[in-house]
């Protein structure tokens, strides 16, 4: 544009010219179709720029800088019909990039958005083409225009005529100048809105201690809920324990004026069934606690005889009884004693099981007269004890009981023995073992530890006070001397253990079992040390 202002400058300077002379229409109209040509080579030339921007065929994917030309593309060009088909594209460009950080190439979203990304990109191929061929037609006839025009202006003076080329050339490069500037304009505004700046200002850094969960707070709520949990435990257990823990609860809990023989201690190790077991260690704690019983049974019958009766029962099975038989005979019968035991527990015996023979003849073989006293009576290991088994299972053993055929043999033994040990069945169940009791010299009640109910003593108290049975004494079975104090733990590496449940008809069978422990070792542990014993166990 300056070289063309110098131009006119100079040619005026020497030629001395004005444009007074010249045909003002024809060079308007020169001049408005050099403008329209000018417009029309920059269309084309940047609708070839944009033709060269879009791909021949279409890729998995684009990178930023001809996203950006092409999103650019309506600062030089804006036909609506090519940016509104470039926008389109350039939105499901995003959108595949999106669906690729969560999917593959294989996802049937993104092979349908290619198949429109490539739609897309044909048609816009297609319109550009159309368009780059229709101004260049529009170039060519704006030529023509102005060479027919030029060829008018031919009549004017040459110096004249060359005067208003230069200045038609200056208008038509001012024109240019404009256009460039305002499209550069235009770019930068646009290419502001579009790229955006970043600036670190400063590197995060990772926190040594985490912001949740705090270990303190989290602490201090696992206590305080453990410690509602085992609030609440223990509460529960203490309203809904019913069980008999101690003597002194028996005494307790009894209207009446109970008799308490003793206690008998707990055996953790497992034995099979009830046996005799005051032989295996006669030292033990478990021993010490029969020789006590069979001292105080002299304070329950003063009377001389000759033989004594011991009737013993329970409320219902698994407390103990025949355990309570055989090592209260057998303490007994370390004093020089002839002593036998009976099981008269003939719907559920056991006494076979203890000395390990079989029950072929016993109690109901002598009751109903199929057998002798002396064909009846087994020998124990032990010297001066014996044992009558409860024999095959009778239809009616209450009958056989309290038959005049029992008396019989009773006074029979009685002859024969110093002490005869009576194993009866539950009287909590049935009614077998009242008779007996009545005829014993030494009746006694058994209860287990944690096993026993408490409303089994309002049982025993009634039994004392309809039966007239005013000699009944208690025995507690199983009492861990080592939680309550007794004294030491003894343990013979036994366990014995068995159902209760008789099938008298009255009710359902239970499981429940009974454990022993006598050993000489002191305990003189604490009780995590016990429990970890027996994990190791």
């Amino acid at each position: 544009m300056k070289n063309s202002e110098k131009k006119i400058q100079d040619y005026k300077k020497q030629n001395d010219v004005n444009m007074t002379q010249l045909n003002s229409f024809s060079l308007e109209n020169i001049k408005a179709f050099d403008e329209k040509l000018i417009t029309t080579n920059l269309d084309l030339k940047m609708l070839k720029e944009m033709d060269n921007n879009v791909p021949l065929t279409f890729k998995s994917s684009f990178d930023s800088e001809t996203i950006q030309n092409l999103a650019l593309s309506k600062i030089f060009y804006n036909d609506p019909l090519i940016q509104g088909m470039i926008e389109k594209l350039i939105l499901d460009i995003k959108t595949k990039k999106e669906l690729l950080k969560k999917s593959t190439e294989k996802n049937e979203k993104i092979i349908s958005l290619n198949g429109e990304i490539e739609e897309k990109i044909l048609y816009i191929k297609r319109g550009i083409n159309l368009l780059i061929n229709q101004k260049e037609k529009e170039s060519v006839e704006l030529k023509n225009e102005i060479n027919k025009l030029e060829i008018k202006l031919l009549s004017l003076p040459e110096k004249e005529l060359e005067l208003a080329r230069l200045e038609r050339i200056l208008q038509i490069n001012n024109g240019y100048y404009t256009l460039l500037l305002e499209k550069q304009t235009e770019y930068d505004l646009s290419k502001a809105g579009i790229t955006t700046y970043n600036e670190i200002l400063r590197k995060a850094t990772v926190p040594t201690t985490p912001i949740s969960p705090i270990k303190t707070i989290v602490y201090l709520v696992a206590f305080f809920i453990a410690l509602l949990l085992i609030s609440s435990y223990s509460v529960i257990r203490y309203f809904l324990h019913d069980k008999v823990t101690s003597l002194y609860e028996i005494a307790k809990y009894s209207n009446g004026a109970i008799g308490i023989l003793g206690m008998v201690p707990l055996i953790y190790s497992k034995i099979p069934v009830s046996q005799l077991m005051i032989d295996k260690s006669p030292k033990s704690l478990l021993t010490e606690s029969f020789r006590t019983l069979r001292t105080n049974l002299q304070y329950i019958s003063s009377e001389n005889k000759e033989s004594k009766i011991i009737g013993i029962s329970s409320t219902i099975s698994g407390e103990g009884k025949t355990f309570l038989a055989l090592n209260l005979a057998g303490i007994i019968a370390y004093t020089g004693k002839k002593v036998i035991v009976l099981d008269l527990d003939m719907r559920k015996p056991k006494i076979h099981l203890g000395f390990g023979i079989k029950n072929v003849k016993g109690m109901s073989s002598l009751l109903i007269g199929k057998e002798k006293i002396e064909n009846c009576v087994n020998h124990s290991e032990l010297e001066g004890l014996d044992f009558i088994t409860a024999g095959p299972l009778p239809p009616n053993p209450s009958e056989l009981i309290v038959s005049k055929l029992f008396k019989d043999v009773i006074n029979e033994l009685k002859t024969m023995y110093d002490t005869i040990v009576i194993d009866n069945p539950p009287v909590g169940l049935v009614t077998d073992g009242i008779p007996v009791l009545q005829m014993a010299d030494y009746p006694i009640y058994v209860f287990k530890s944690n096993f026993s109910r408490k409303n089994f003593i309002q049982n025993v108290d009634r039994l004392i006070n309809e039966n007239n049975l005013d000699k009944l004494s208690v025995v507690l079975n199983g009492v861990d001397t080592s939680r309550t104090g007794y004294g030491r733990k003894y343990s013979y590496g036994y366990h014995y253990g068995y159902g209760y449940g008789y099938g008298y008809g009255y009710g359902s069978k239970s499981s429940y079992s009974s454990y022993y422990t006598d050993d000489d070792t002191t305990n003189k542990k604490t009780i995590f040390e016990r429990i970890f014993k027996r994990k190791k166990k």
